[in-house]
């Protein structure tokens, strides 16, 4: 064999070695795309999950300590909370408000399964039912706002414009 038939030979073997290794870079990057869609979909999943326990934990406050039921009946009443009533009162409101910021923000992860708008219009409607929760938004808006201005911003839009 001939030195110009052996680099034939490499040249051929070369070519189907970097062959090769395309076909399988490509099969590697398809896996690397679903692997990163599945960690995408279960992330939003994850978030969905965490969203809905912190609006039922606030929902269970609610129905587990009747005082909270009855600080909140009474402060929509307009009647005079103490101090501890007070308290008890930023402490239920604060912690749903968080929730809903939490849960707009989170929402835009991948495979998430609630909309961003509906965290508004639960917070909304809270407010609606709830005079007491308004005074409280006011109070700590600016608080939540470090969580995620706009969905402060569409809650503030819907109230105004609700109020019209």
């Amino acid at each position: 064999m001939s030195i110009q038939e052996l680099g034939s030979i490499g040249e051929l073997v070369g070519a189907i070695t970097v062959l090769a290794t395309l076909i399988y870079l490509a099969i590697q990057t398809r896996q690397a795309r679903i692997a990163a869609e599945e960690t995408a979909k279960f992330a939003g999943l994850q978030a969905t999950h965490s969203m809905l326990d912190l609006y039922f934990n606030w929902r269970r406050s609610l129905f587990v300590d009747p005082a909270h039921k009855e600080i909140i009946a009474k402060a929509n009443a307009g009647a005079e909370l103490t101090d501890s009533e007070q308290f008890a009162l930023r402490y239920v409101f604060h912690d749903l408000f968080f929730a809903a910021a939490y849960s707009y923000a989170s929402s835009s992860s991948g495979g998430s399964l609630h909309e961003r708008q509906g965290d508004v219009d639960y917070i909304v409607l809270i407010m609606k039912e709830n005079p007491c929760a308004l005074i409280e938004w006011k109070g700590i808006e600016h608080v939540v706002a470090r969580m995620g201005a706009d969905f402060i911003e569409l809650v503030n839009q819907r109230l105004s414009e609700d109020s019209t």
